[in-house]
C-alpha cells in the first residue's frame, strides 16, 4: 500500500506543476486585434523553453522505460502492487471519463461562459490537437510494439486515453483559466485520474501514462501555435487589404519582414 501511495502522491503533484506551468493570455488573438488595430500581431510563444519542460521531460522520462532496465523495473513494481492489492479491479469508466476536460471547455461556451476564442476557433484549434495527438499516439504505438501489462496486445506505448484527457485539459486550461484557476486545476486532475484507471485497469505500465500526459499537452501547445500563426497572417493580409484601400501605407512595425 505504501509504493500506491507514493505513486498517487507523485501523479497527483505532477498535475499540480503541469496546471500551473503553462501561463494564460487575457485576451485571444482576436480580441488584441479589435482593441488595439493599430498594433502589430504578436504570436505567443507556445514552445519556450520553460513551456515544454514539463510536458517534454514527461514524454522523455515514459520513452526512457523502453530501453532502461530500471524503469522497467519500476513499471512492474507498480504493476505487482496493484495486482497484489486490486486483483480484478475493472472499469471502464476511462473510456469516458479522457473526453471530460475538452467537453468542459464547449459545455462552458454553451452556458455563456465565453473563453479567450469563439466556439468556432475553439472547435478549429481542438480538432487540429486531436489529430496532432491521434496521429503521434498511432505511429508510436506501431513503431514501440511494446507488449501491454495485461498480454492482450503490443500497443501498450504511450496511453492513448491519457493523452486525449491532458490535452483536452490543456485546452480546457488555456481557454479559461484566465477566468479562474480552478477550470484548469480540474482539468488536469481528471486527465490525472484518467492515467491512474488506466494502470489499476491493467491496461498500460506506468510510464505508458507520464508519456501520454506529455503528448497530449504538448499536441495542444502546438495546435495553439500554428493556429495563432494562422491568425498572424489573415489578420495582417486584412490590414493591407484596409491600407490599400485607404491609400496609406502600412505602419512601418507591421511591414513584411519586422517582427
Amino acid at each position: 500500500m505504501k509504493k500506491i501511495g507514493i505513486f498517487l502522491a507523485f501523479t497527483l503533484s505532477v498535475v499540480i506543476v503541469v496546471a500551473q506551468q503553462w501561463p494564460v493570455n487575457l485576451l485571444s488573438l482576436n480580441n488584441c486585434n479589435k482593441l488595439n488595430p493599430g498594433l502589430p500581431v504578436k504570436t505567443t510563444n507556445f514552445f519556450s523553453a520553460k513551456s515544454i519542460s514539463i510536458p517534454g521531460m514527461l514524454f522523455i522520462y515514459g520513452a526512457a522505460s523502453l530501453k532502461v532496465e530500471g524503469l522497467k523495473n519500476l513499471n512492474l513494481e507498480v504493476k505487482e502492487e496493484i495486482q497484489e492489492h486490486h486483483a480484478g479491479f475493472n472499469t471502464n469508466a476511462d473510456d469516458y471519463l479522457q473526453f471530460a476536460p475538452a467537453s468542459g471547455a464547449f459545455l462552458l461556451e454553451a452556458h455563456g461562459i465565453k473563453g479567450k476564442h469563439g466556439l468556432k476557433d475553439k472547435a478549429i484549434i481542438y480538432s487540429m490537437a486531436l489529430v496532432i495527438m491521434t496521429s503521434v499516439v498511432s505511429s508510436l504505438k506501431k513503431i514501440t510494439h511494446e507488449l501491454r501489462p495485461n498480454g492482450s496486445q503490443f500497443n501498450s506505448f504511450p496511453s492513448g486515453h491519457t493523452a486525449n484527457a491532458f490535452m483536452g485539459a490543456a485546452f480546457l486550461n488555456q481557454e479559461y483559466a484566465f477566468r479562474s484557476p480552478v477550470y484548469g486545476y480540474a482539468g488536469y486532475t481528471t486527465a490525472a485520474g484518467t492515467g491512474i484507471l488506466r494502470i489499476y485497469n491493467n491496461k498500460h505500465w506506468f510510464t505508458d501514462v507520464l508519456a501520454g500526459a506529455g503528448i497530449g499537452i504538448l499536441s495542444a501547445k502546438a495546435s495553439y501555435y500554428i493556429f495563432s500563426r494562422i491568425e498572424k497572417i489573415r489578420q495582417l493580409k486584412y490590414r493591407r487589404k484596409v491600407q490599400k484601400n485607404s491609400g496609406t501605407a502600412l505602419p512601418f512595425f507591421i511591414q513584411p519582414g519586422n517582427k
